[in-house]
């Protein structure tokens, strides 16, 4: 499936089939990168005040930055500081869809995981709990791998 129908599909029907569909379509744009960490990039930009240029930043790193929570708050942010209150609004409606995408197809436990495709994303999610991560440790099962958080 075309990433821009399975973004559609899961947004307006958030199931674990499209929300699989989603992941795995975000997984295969080229330059995706599970490591990624695009806030220490964009972050000077908002605190400078510099709200445009922090949202082209941010459309540099499309399509692999899609459902960041984190990306999609910041853009939201962004585009609420240029007075973009509609562009504010639906950023805000893809962070909501973002923390979806991780906390409602998984418990965050050993059994049953937070589906992530970001390893900054488990923060963003812990945050959107009102969690803070103190620990963060990584445990293998069989052949996967998890992080482990004590809040």
């Amino acid at each position: 499936m075309a990433l821009p129908e399975s973004l559609r599909l899961f947004v307006s029907e958030p199931t674990a089939t499209n929300a699989a569909a989603l992941r795995s379509d975000i997984r295969s744009v080229p330059g995706f990168d599970p490591a990624a960490s695009w806030v220490q990039v964009v972050d000077p930009l908002i605190e400078a005040g510099r709200h445009q240029e922090a949202l082209d930043a941010i459309t540099a790193t499309l399509p692999a930055s899609l459902m960041s929570p984190v990306m999609h708050l910041l853009a939201s942010h962004c585009f609420r500081a240029l007075g973009r209150d509609e562009e504010a609004r639906f950023e805000a409606t893809l962070t909501e869809a973002a923390i979806r995408l991780i906390t409602a197809f998984g418990d965050g436990d050993e059994d049953s995981p937070w589906p992530v495709l970001r390893v900054g994303d488990e923060y963003d999610a812990l945050v959107a709990l009102g969690l803070r991560s103190t620990r963060q440790s990584v445990y293998e099962r069989g052949e996967r791998m998890f992080d482990v958080h004590e809040t």
